[in-house]
């Protein structure tokens, strides 16, 4: 009997064929297997496992973090773990989202390869500065999707400064508008595209 696939499941026989004797109804989605509703395995699925969609994770983390260093290739390394998953699940919607992803991370490079050069030396702040306001726009985003990490970026910065130059409210606005202009806005224009692709992702998955 030739096996036939139904809503991305390998099931052991077409539809109207008599199942054998022992081999119930084919379970739900399973990582990497597929199996009879008494375990048994009855063939292979393209589906990711729990440690390698984790994998996929942590690619996608260390492309966050790459966005706030210098050198690493962030956008980069967030596109390819979900071109990785994409191509290891093959469903419409994982194919949807690499679609989107690409064209999303794609006019971003344009917009941050048309601002001016990133002048960190110029305006006083630190990448340890950028760090920390990475970290809280990261923070900010899961918490209030988009609007979360603008606040979080611009306000972790606001802080630093005030901080850092023991003024005002004036003084440290004033510096922040500063950062942003030299750095802040390519880096929290960036880091906002990936986190949408991250969240795009993880709703995706959830979604199954």
């Amino acid at each position: 009997m030739t096996p036939s696939r139904t809503a991305g499941v390998r099931t052991a026989y077409g539809p109207g064929r008599p199942r054998a004797p022992g081999l119930g109804p084919v379970s739900a989605r399973a990582p990497g297997v597929i199996r009879a509703a008494d375990g048994r395995v009855i063939g292979q699925g393209g589906f990711m496992g729990t440690a390698q969609v984790c994998l996929i994770g942590a690619v996608m983390l260390l492309g966050l973090v790459g966005v706030l260093t210098p050198g690493v290739p962030g956008t980069l390394l967030c596109w390819a773990a979900v071109m990785w998953w994409a191509t290891r699940e093959h469903t419409s919607l994982t194919w949807g989202v690499l679609a989107a992803a690409t064209g999303l991370l794609a006019v971003v490079q344009v917009v941050v390869w048309l601002l001016p050069p990133r002048r960190i030396r110029d305006s006083g702040v630190t990448w340890h500065t950028v760090l920390v306001a990475g970290s809280v726009a990261i923070a900010g985003f899961f918490l209030l999707p988009v609007l979360g990490a603008v606040l979080g970026f611009v306000g972790a910065i606001y802080v630093s400064e005030r901080v850092r130059l023991g003024g005002g409210h004036r003084t440290a606005w004033t510096a922040t508008r500063t950062a942003m202009r030299a750095v802040g806005g390519s880096v929290l224009i960036e880091l906002l595209a990936c986190l949408i692709v991250v969240g795009a992702w993880i709703g995706a998955v959830i979604a199954g």
